[in-house]
Formats: structure tokens, sequence, C-alpha cells
């Protein structure tokens, strides 16, 4: 478990709470919060518990670290092989690569991701914060990216900070406007997904 996994880090308790103790409080008290444990100093960590000390504290920002390090690796690796030819599989690389977007942003954001001729992401963009409008999200921003990375088509992503992914009438609207855009220029919309904390969703196979 989570709780074990930082015991093992902790290593040593004190008197009056052995480092399973201690795992299990940090465990409880970031279920759901783990990105902000890297952020926390050590007298906030000894905050939760008084058995983590400047030695632990050390080996769990490492254990943290070289996590995040060999995950930054796999998903390098995906993403040098993957190709998004479906909208399962556009749902599946947004939900990984768009995770804290879904589960943490606060207010709506419009992002795309690039694609080659073989349909491998090359880079992703942030076009705009805040509720998204078809007169807000216009296709120069969308698309002068995507130019850029002289990507063949993109994909459009943006979250519901509510948890559901039901789809607006601006967001079909938003999808309607920029895939007509993207046929005189050239770049084709390959599908929009929703993602939120509940699930995510393909535009494309909800129309």
């Amino acid at each position: 478990s989570t709780a074990e996994l930082l015991a093992i880090l902790i290593r040593v308790g004190i008197r009056g709470e052995s480092a399973v103790t201690a795992g299990r409080k940090l465990a409880n008290r970031f279920s759901e919060q783990w990105h902000q444990l890297r952020g926390l100093s050590p007298q906030e960590l000894k905050g939760v518990s008084p058995a983590v000390t400047q030695s632990s504290y050390a080996q769990i920002m490492a254990g943290i670290e070289l996590g995040r390090r060999i995950a930054k690796l796999e998903a390098t690796h995906k993403r040098a092989t993957l190709r998004i030819t479906s909208s399962a599989l556009a749902i599946e690389y947004c939900v990984e690569r768009f995770a804290a977007l879904a589960a943490d942003a606060v207010q709506e954001e419009f992002h795309i991701v690039t694609l080659d001729t073989k349909h491998q992401p090359l880079a992703t963009h942030r076009i705009t914060v805040g509720t998204l409008d078809a007169s807000l999200v216009h296709p120069r921003e969308v698309f002068r990216p995507a130019i850029r990375d002289a990507a063949a088509s993109v994909l459009l992503v943006h979250n519901h900070p509510s948890g559901d992914p039901t789809p607006s009438r601006e967001d079909y609207q938003v999808t309607d406007r920029l895939t007509e855009a993207g046929k005189l220029i050239g770049i084709q919309v390959l599908d929009h997904i929703v993602v939120a904390r509940t699930r995510s969703l393909s535009i494309r196979d909800a129309t």
C-alpha cells in the first residue's frame, strides 16, 4: 500500500510513533492530493507526523523525484510509439496527459494537441483560460501553433471543472467552427475531448 511505501522511506519512527503509523498518517492526509506532497517543507510534513525527520523527509522527496523521472521516461517512450487513430485512443491519451487539468483546474482551459502525418503527438498548447465560448476561441489562435509545429492534424481538449464532461451547446459550436476552419487550411481536427474528474469523453462520439 502507499502507507507501507511511505513507511519504508521514513524507515525509523520515534518514541510514541512508528514509521508505519507515520506512513499511514501521510497516506490518509494526502490520499486525494499526492501532487501537493512534493512542494511541502520538512516542517509541514512534521506537522502531519512528528516521526518525519530531516533524513526521512529527504528520503521521501528523493522517492517522489525518482518516481517522477521514471514516469517521465515511460511517458516519453509511450508518446514515441503512440498513434491516435480512434476516439478511444484520443481519450486515453488526454486522460493521462491532462490528468492535473481534469482533477485540479478551477477554470475551463482550452488546449490543442498537434499531431504529425502518422497521428503521433508533437506538442500540446494552451490556447485560452476561462469559459469556453465560440467567440473567444478564434481559429487564428488555435491553428497558429499547429502551423508552427507543421502539424497534419490536431486534437481539441478542454476541461469541465464541474466534473461532468457532458458537452454544452458552446462545446459543439466551437468544435464545428474549428473543424470547418481546419478544412480551409488543410489541418484536420481529429476530435474534441472533454476531460473531467469523473470521466472523459469524445464530442465526436457524443454527436
